[in-house]
């Protein structure tokens, strides 16, 4: 499975800016990305691991429930 690396604006607009078959790889583009990015500049780059891009889009924008607080990781 590759790594995809997408550059998401809002409100959650995702890019695609590339895949990768290695974690290596995909995480040196990434933060090659983000220190691109201008400060003001509300994007933010992420690496998510899935079988093909169209499960990675759905994995970024499912909302995920928060931690409750007060357990231990």
């Amino acid at each position: 499975m590759p790594y995809f690396v997408f550059r998401i604006s809002p409100p959650m607009k995702l890019s695609l800016l590339d895949a990768f078959p290695a974690y290596r790889d995909a995480r040196q583009f990434a933060r090659a990305q983000r220190t691109e990015l201008a400060a003001e500049d509300a994007a933010i780059v992420k690496v998510i691991f899935a079988p093909n891009e169209a499960q990675a889009r759905t994995l970024l924008q499912t909302k995920r429930e928060p931690r409750p607080l007060g357990e231990d990781a």
